[in-house]
């Protein structure tokens, strides 16, 4: 148990780090309007999601070790290849763990529109939000990335 509760951790951690440079990067490239708990979102970007390590632990006594840890690998591994197809299509991509204490998105639209997401609520361990300010956004299929990109921005 304690094997996988280390590889999790670690995989989380190597996700966060090989975006590090690229974090950097979108961040100077959009200005994003963070107010005490909520991240506003007023770009054109894709905005990934993990959930906080309190509802992490919850979620596990929740489903259980073994269906827990068969979710996270799998939301790695659909997490790293959403993050390829976006980086390809050059996608500002924010990760919502670079905000401290994060617990709402708000999506700004061009004719004022607005959505609000609670992360902690989120049922996912992973999710990913597609935006444009022209549209409200759409919480995306990370299993059918290219597709997903397709139908949204085109």
């Amino acid at each position: 148990m304690k094997i996988r509760t280390s590889l999790l951790i670690l995989l989380f951690f190597v996700m966060a780090s090989g975006c590090h440079h690229d974090k950097k990067h979108s961040h100077k490239k959009q200005k994003h309007i963070k107010n005490k708990d909520t991240l506003f979102v007023t770009q054109r970007s894709a905005i990934s999601v993990w959930l906080d390590t309190a509802t992490l632990e919850k979620r596990k006594r929740q489903y259980g070790n073994a269906d827990f840890y068969t979710v996270a690998d799998d939301d790695v591994y659909y997490a790293s290849i959403a993050d390829s197809v976006l980086k390809a299509q050059k996608l500002t991509l924010i990760d919502t763990r670079q905000f401290d204490k994060c617990k709402y998105l708000k999506f700004v639209q061009s004719n004022g529109a607005m959505s609000v997401v609670r992360i902690d609520t989120l049922a996912q361990l992973y999710t990913l939000y597609l935006f444009d300010p022209s549209r409200a956004p759409h919480e995306a299929d990370i299993a059918d990335m290219d597709e997903e990109y397709k139908n949204f921005y085109h």
